[in-house]
């Protein structure tokens, strides 16, 4: 097939380490071939039991899932990175993080310092690393943007992500939420894909993911696959088998059975070979592009 017409689409599930719970969905989705790609959180409480799962399944190539919220621990002493935490952890959330960043509050070295901790967490595991994107897309702030570009150059990873996702991702279940959420991140977006190529990076084309997160569905996925564009995709998943006690310390993740449900679906990986749709990871990229 032309590989300027081809849909080649990674299925990335985030969150890897941060609960078994969720480590279990993606080790399914990589053994029913719906999977193609995971990030891991190096700060998550079940790190240790997502890298070997990895390992048992011979998918030793992961992202990391670069992390600066959520009041995680972080890796690094936090007096050392006293400008990325409040009381030892990471601040509460992106808008937390965000307020801190504008009022010109954050280290970049301490953000490199960070990052770089996560990045060999993950090395010393036996993992290579596949690619880089960020717990709430922080990563596309532009200062530290510019830190990731640089760590991405020094360790000699190819691929990051860039959440831009296409206008017509309104046509389908659009909430007001929905709007405001594209609508902030994309005055972000604005720009990334350039900087990052003009550094010799690869990213995706397209992104898929964020405007229906934490309500994808089998509908949901049909519309995302219906809508492809010629080149490389990436679709952001976050499956879980979410027990009750995984829910109250994650009640984001209240769609996260039906996600893992509608991924391994027989409908989905039909349309997905029906559509002649090409499943890749991003360490395929080289060859891929």
């Amino acid at each position: 097939m032309d590989k300027i017409t081809e849909k080649k689409l990674i299925i990335n599930a985030d969150d890897a380490g941060l609960s078994d719970d969720i480590n279990k969905a993606i080790r399914r989705g990589f053994q029913e071939g719906v999977i193609t790609s995971s990030s891991i959180i190096a700060c998550g409480e079940a790190f240790k039991q997502a890298t070997e799962m990895f390992h048992v399944i011979k998918k030793t190539n992961v992202g990391v899932h670069l992390t600066l919220t959520g009041s995680f621990l972080p890796i690094t002493t936090d007096k050392a990175i006293a400008s990325l935490t409040e009381d030892g952890k990471f601040l509460k959330d992106y808008q937390s993080l965000l307020y801190k960043y504008l009022g010109q509050g954050i280290n970049m070295d301490e953000v490199a310092l960070e990052f770089n901790s996560q990045i060999d967490k993950v090395r010393k595991e036996g993992l290579s690393i596949s690619h880089l994107d960020s717990h709430e897309h922080i990563h596309l702030f532009p200062k530290i943007l510019e830190v990731v570009i640089r760590i991405a150059k020094e360790n000699n990873i190819k691929y990051i992500r860039v959440p831009a996702e296409p206008t017509n991702v309104f046509l389908k279940e659009f909430k007001l939420k929905d709007v405001v959420r594209y609508s902030g991140l994309k005055a972000f977006v604005l720009g990334a894909k350039k900087k990052a190529q003009d550094n010799g990076l690869l990213c995706n084309d397209f992104f898929w993911g964020h405007f229906h997160s934490g309500r994808l569905n089998g509908e949901i996925l049909s519309f995302i696959l219906d809508n492809l564009k010629p080149g490389i995709n990436e679709l952001c998943v976050h499956p879980a088998y979410a027990s009750e006690n995984f829910l109250k310390k994650y009640p984001w993740y209240k769609n996260a059975n039906n996600e893992i449900d509608a991924l391994i679906d027989e409908k989905f990986l039909n349309k997905i070979s029906v559509k002649k749709i090409k499943l890749i990871d991003p360490e395929s990229l080289d060859q891929a592009t």
